[in-house]
């Protein structure tokens, strides 16, 4: 769950927003910075509320994003097959074969 996988790929375009203020309070500037959907503080807000707060949830967010909303916003999904995630991961998870499992593993309960 290091993220490495979202940092690489040319499609994913995570960002999260901060606000920073002087000291005296008379100038203030929010920030953008690019993230990754499968860190933990991704989706936490203010007051501590995490949405995704175990990798579980994470991970099936960025897979349903990438894999089955693309499909329904863009008509494909959001992967070029570059193997970037695979040649990145210090895990060494082969993601093309983890997500042919994912889809046998569908259709055979369909």
């Amino acid at each position: 769950s290091c993220g490495i996988c979202t940092y690489v790929c040319p499609l994913c375009y995570c960002f999260s927003t901060d606000d920073a203020s002087d000291l005296n309070g008379l100038n203030c500037r929010r920030c953008r910075y690019w993230t990754a959907c499968t860190l933990p503080e991704f989706a936490k807000i203010t007051g501590g509320y995490n949405f995704h707060k175990t990798l579980k949830e994470r991970y099936y967010n960025w897979y349903y994003h990438k894999f089955v909303r693309a499909y329904k916003e863009y008509g494909k999904s959001q992967c070029v097959a570059c193997g970037r995630c695979q040649k990145y991961c210090p895990a060494k998870i082969d993601m093309e074969t983890e997500l042919i499992k994912i889809v046998e593993k569908y259709k055979a309960q369909s």
